[in-house]
């Protein structure tokens, strides 16, 4: 019932000056696979909040979250991932279909919420949002599995250590590039649609779901 729907659904004022000109809110989504934290989010706040907000949010997903890249000296890269190698193979899951996904944001929130359904057996994952989301589980798992993943987490890798100051704990949230202190990061785990629905008011925009 939870896959089925989402096929079917397919400190304010420190960040709204850096609002966008065309009323999209723009988040950056730190985070890792196997991380419970994570999943929760992912289930329980960003999903939803895509939906009913799926006009005003544009979301940029970052699947790697407290791995560390290590590189030898002939530029062989290799990961350690929080909840180990299990959770390496996953990330380059997550990047390797979001690669591919095409369409709107919605369904690539929703291909990555498909993903943490199942997000403690990485193949199960894989194969069956593949194919939910029309896309082919050969290719993606050849991807995690070859030179292509690699270098995607190396990509989100770099991406991640870039942030300024460093990230703490996932699931990381910027909002339009504000990620505020802890407090801040704790409302957006625990009401994101809120949040975002009060950057819109700032604007004087109330969709109709603001209000429920």
């Amino acid at each position: 019932m939870f896959l089925q729907s989402i096929l079917f659904l397919t400190t304010v004022s420190a960040f709204a000056q850096a609002h966008a000109a065309d009323s999209s809110i723009k988040l950056d989504v730190y985070y890792e696979s196997q991380c419970p934290d994570c999943y929760n989010f992912f289930v329980n706040q960003l999903l939803q909040t895509s939906v009913d907000l799926s006009d005003y949010i544009e979301t940029n997903l970052v699947p790697y979250g407290n791995a560390k890249t290590n590189r030898t000296a002939d530029d062989q890269i290799t990961f350690i991932c929080q909840h180990g190698e299990s959770e390496c193979y996953l990330n380059k899951i997550h990047a390797c279909a979001l690669e591919r996904i095409k369409g709107t944001n919605l369904q690539r929130v929703s291909l990555a919420t498909c993903l943490f359904v199942y997000y403690k057996t990485p193949n199960k994952a894989g194969k069956t949002c593949s194919h939910k989301f029309g896309l082919k589980w050969s290719d993606i798992k050849n991807c995690a599995e070859n030179e292509e993943g690699t270098q995607l987490m190396d990509k989100y890798g770099k991406i991640t250590d870039s942030l300024n100051p460093p990230h703490t704990f996932v699931p990381t949230t910027a909002v339009n590039k504000y990620r505020g202190d802890d407090a801040f990061q704790d409302k957006l785990a625990s009401d994101l649609k809120g949040v975002l629905c009060s950057i819109l008011k700032k604007d004087k925009i109330t969709p109709e779901t603001c209000n429920s």
